[in-house]
């Protein structure tokens, strides 16, 4: 198989501009399986997915090689194709009027519309315009490159972009879950808190019963001390003097649990954006959109790792003011 037929087979954007033009093959090409038939180009399967992701080629139509509804290496033809003069038939096209440019026969030397005009054989012509072609196509090429270079350039930004997207959310999601836990943390310190007031609650409600049995007490023999002033005999009365004496001194000398300390159980809530220098600041945190500089694929380990390094001295409160967008 010959160079040219090798690189008629290969992805047009793998093999590069080379491979087009003279038939040069670069060592990292793919096979083409695919066709867009809109830039008529061949695809490799890898390049054809990632086409109609760009912009520019977002309706574009992609299709099997086999499907393609007109041959991909087919000449650029416009018009007619007929080889005879349509006023003269079915004379040939041997000339070409460079002044009407147009083709004809011998006979439309003479007609008047010609009269004056320069020709040149159909061949001659032709060469000049393939010679204004090879030009054109020369800057096709470089603009083709241009253009390659600013899709890979979008596409690496797209999947920069992507990345950055996925982890945004993932950190959201982390500092999001440890404010839960903090929370989570904070209720429990508050829950035991209040049930330390519970246990004073109960020690109280304590206190309460004590002094409502002694008032019971004092109540029940006051009422029995005066039945016996009132109603007991003199010979009763002087019998049960003495220990009724002494059970009303007892009574009194009792001490009274009465202290009394007031006080209230109450929760008093966090103002967190009073603690905070701005009113507008989101409690979880920000996310932005910020310019991004590509970097090339054997740097971006080593960026990875200055991220991480000054994301974790950031977390230790190392630094603060340190620009990650890389």
């Amino acid at each position: 198989m010959s160079a040219d037929d090798v690189a008629s087979s290969l992805c047009e954007i793998c093999s590069g501009l080379d491979g087009q033009l003279d038939g040069s093959v670069h060592s990292d090409a793919v096979l083409a399986t695919l066709y867009c038939e809109t830039c008529r180009q061949r695809l490799c399967q890898r390049c054809g997915r990632g086409h109609n992701r760009q912009r520019f080629a977002i309706d574009h139509r992609v299709v099997e090689l086999g499907q393609v509804s007109r041959q991909p290496d087919g000449p650029l033809v416009y018009g007619e194709s007929s080889t005879t003069c349509s006023k003269h038939h079915p004379r040939p096209l041997e000339i070409y009027c460079t002044d009407c440019e147009e083709l004809g026969c011998v006979v439309c030397l003479s007609l008047d519309a010609h009269q004056g005009h320069s020709f040149c054989e159909v061949d001659l012509a032709a060469q000049e315009i393939r010679q204004t072609l090879s030009r054109h196509i020369e800057q096709v090429g470089t603009k083709l490159k241009e253009v390659r270079h600013a899709g890979d350039q979008h596409q690496r930004s797209v999947e920069v972009f992507e990345k950055s997207l996925r982890d945004a959310d993932l950190q959201l999601r982390s500092e999001v879950e440890k404010l839960h836990q903090d929370i989570d943390r904070c209720f429990s310190e508050l829950q035991c808190k209040l049930e330390e007031a519970q246990d004073t609650k109960t020690q109280m409600e304590k206190r309460c019963i004590g002094l409502q049995q002694q008032t019971n007490r004092l109540a029940t023999f006051a009422r029995q001390c005066q039945r016996t002033i009132d109603s007991a005999s003199a010979i009763e009365v002087l019998r049960s003097s003495s220990e009724i004496m002494t059970e009303a001194n007892k009574l009194v000398d009792e001490e009274i649990d009465n202290d009394l300390c007031p006080s209230r159980v109450s929760f008093c809530r966090t103002n967190l954006r009073q603690k905070l220098p701005q009113t507008d600041v989101n409690l979880v945190g920000t996310v932005s959109v910020n310019d991004a500089v590509l970097i090339q694929d054997g740097d971006e380990n080593e960026a990875e790792s200055f991220c991480d390094a000054v994301a974790e001295n950031q977390h230790n409160g190392k630094f603060n003011d340190v620009d990650l967008n890389v």
